[in-house]
């Protein structure tokens, strides 16, 4: 995701992390497109240090 700032790395860390968690688990709850575009707009005005924690 380049145009926005997030690296690869960032959103598969994301992502395992959420997957992983318990909450995810039992809700059995699916980000959708829109979700995930407000979560990748927002983050891009971040520098990568505020975005890799």
């Amino acid at each position: 995701m380049r145009e926005v700032g997030v690296s690869i790395g960032t959103l598969q860390r994301w992502r395992a992390q959420l997957l992983a968690s318990p909450s995810a688990q039992a809700s059995n709850q699916r980000w959708t497109t829109a979700a995930w575009k407000e979560v990748v707009i927002f983050t891009a005005a971040m520098d990568e240090g505020a975005r890799s924690v």
